[in-house]
């Protein structure tokens, strides 16, 4: 796997890798496309909460979470549920228990993945990508970087501290979507983890970690399984919330 520097990288004109919630806000300036990675485990949880409800509400702080008065609050800091919440931060979890949420006002706060999210408002569209979407996601923005748009890559990482830190998960998963745009358009990609590569890329690269919970060795796995949806997130800017992309359809 190649690495992703923590810093801002131009793969090609109009495609671009911005690590970190905080490479969602340059990433905005651009009024293009920002798409959020948070591959354990936010983005993989939006993803299962959409096959529950219409609409997610993203939120930054606990605080906020519980001003909304939601029925259900689903979430992380720094890996572990607030006490406050319903549920933790897990794909696996929100499968097992949707019959309970359904058709619910739902609103989750991760460490990472509704920052980056959040981080993200001004750009022309948000979406939300994991291995699990991303061959559709890979579509839609070569046809986005076709018509003119630019296309930022957002791998958040993980936070230790007050210091953001690459993961190889998310790492992969915009290398493979950056190459998936490169290669629509006849070109090169200067990466090469494959998508069959995908579990080897993450834990044997030096920098695997992930925070241990009762519930990560379910999810692992389910969060880097491959095109099991057609669906993409986006976040609705206007009135804040999550909802599928007029141009997803669920995958049978």
């Amino acid at each position: 796997m190649n690495v992703i520097m923590t810093r801002v990288m131009e793969i090609e004109q109009d495609l671009y890798i911005d690590p970190f919630p905080t490479g969602a806000k340059i990433a905005a300036k651009r009024k293009g496309i920002n798409i959020i990675i948070d591959t354990f485990r936010a983005s993989n949880t939006i993803l299962a909460l959409l096959n529950f409800v219409e609409e997610i509400i993203p939120v930054s702080t606990i605080e906020e979470a519980l001003a909304t008065n939601a029925d259900i609050l689903i979430g992380e800091v720094s890996g572990e549920k607030p006490k406050q919440f319903h549920y933790t931060n897990s794909p696996v979890l929100v499968e097992k228990i949707g019959h309970e949420i359904a058709g619910k006002k739902v609103v989750i706060r991760t460490t990472n993945g509704t920052q980056g999210l959040l981080n993200s408002i001004g750009s022309k569209e948000i979406w939300v990508a994991s291995p699990r979407n991303i061959s559709a996601v890979s579509a839609l923005a070569t046809e986005y970087m076709k018509n003119g748009y630019k296309i930022s890559i957002i791998p958040l990482g993980t936070k230790r501290g007050n210091k953001y830190l690459r993961t190889p998960e998310d790492d992969v998963t915009a290398e493979l979507i950056a190459s998936k745009i490169i290669n629509a358009n006849g070109k090169q990609s200067p990466f090469f983890t494959k998508e069959e590569k995908i579990h080897a890329a993450v834990f044997h690269d030096e920098n695997y970690y992930i925070e241990k919970t009762n519930t990560i060795g379910e999810d692992i796995e389910y969060c880097l399984q491959i095109d099991k949806t057609n669906r993409i997130p986006m976040l609705d800017q206007k009135r804040k919330i999550i909802r599928n992309h007029s141009s997803s359809r669920r995958a049978s």
